[in-house]
């Protein structure tokens, strides 16, 4: 006799607070060894249907209704785990949308901030050269080096949170992002595919993080000459695929590294409903990341938007 059959003996016979408990275990038991879900009921509903099947007659209403208590009581491990992982994710979600914030509120602060400031600083270095012609030469090489700043300033900025992407979108986003690597020369992007329209504002920028991931992995860390972006939209779901003709991940994560980057998207895309997984190309050099995510899910609404 299995333990299954024995427990719901035992519950049949007494449902008493000690036969529950001896229930729940058995669940808890099967969670704990990996067993799913479905493969867990379809265990006790064998010895739930033998139980029935066994019973005389008159008995076999009350058997079928202690039964259904069992079954609760042996599923209710699997009803607490799930409830902990949702919770689990609609705090780490909660999180990311606090960082995600935090982010596009200092990149704000970069571009307009050290931006006003960096054009009063111009100012006062054109009074000071019309004043004093002699220190003209200094005050240009000053100039000079404050134009790198700028650029440097509004790089940073972008690549914090670009503007682009709460104004127009996803796609317009990663053309700039695509432009920006190509002009510093790292490696050639090319993006093609489309949204069809807005995606859901954590959507846009789970995928905007992928695809700047996937980039900066290529450029540090693959030896990339090239980089394709390919984003499609489905009734069902979109899809953000980033290839690179690099020399792919190995074994040890991220091109040799602990691929904590990539890993950690998991924590934009997965509270989403989505998923994402890297690898190498087979038969060829390269990585692909490709990032997916259901539209049928429910996302909360941007707040700052």
């Amino acid at each position: 006799m299995s333990d299954i059959t024995r427990a719901l003996a035992l519950f049949i016979k007494k449902s008493d607070e000690d036969s529950r408990l001896v229930a729940y275990e058995l669940g808890r038991s099967a969670l704990a060894t990996g067993a799913g879900l479905l493969e867990w009921i379809g265990s006790v509903h064998g010895a739930i249907a033998e139980a029935t099947r066994n019973a005389p007659p008159k008995e076999r209403e009350r058997v079928a209704m202690a039964s259904e208590a069992f079954l609760l009581e042996c599923t209710s491990a699997y009803e607490m785990a799930f409830q902990g992982a949702r919770e689990a994710n609609n705090a780490l979600r909660r999180q990311t949308e606090i960082l995600e914030n935090e982010t596009r509120r200092i990149a704000g602060e970069i571009h307009d901030v050290a931006g006003q400031l960096l054009i009063a600083v111009y100012m006062e270095l054109h009074l000071a050269a019309s004043a004093s012609p002699e220190s003209a030469p200094h005050i240009a090489k000053v100039t000079a080096l404050l134009d790198q700043v700028q650029t440097h300033l509004r790089r940073f900025a972008h690549e914090l949170r670009p503007a682009v992407l709460d104004d127009l979108g996803l796609m317009p986003a990663l053309r700039a992002l695509g432009e920006s690597v190509s002009s510093r020369g790292q490696i050639a992007v090319s993006i093609e595919g489309d949204t069809n329209g807005r995606l859901a504002p954590p959507v846009e920028v789970a995928l905007y993080r992928t695809v700047q991931e996937a980039l900066s992995n290529a450029t540090k860390h693959s030896g990339a000459a090239r980089a394709e972006i390919l984003v499609e939209r489905s009734d069902q779901e979109v899809r953000c695929t980033v290839t690179d003709d690099g020399k792919g991940f190995t074994d040890a994560g991220e091109n040799g590294n602990s691929g904590l980057g990539l890993i950690g998207l998991r924590e934009r895309v997965e509270p989403l409903g989505g998923s994402i997984r890297w690898g190498s190309i087979p038969g060829a050099s390269g990585a692909v990341v490709v990032a997916r995510i259901p539209l049928e899910v429910p996302h909360a609404p941007d707040p700052d938007q």
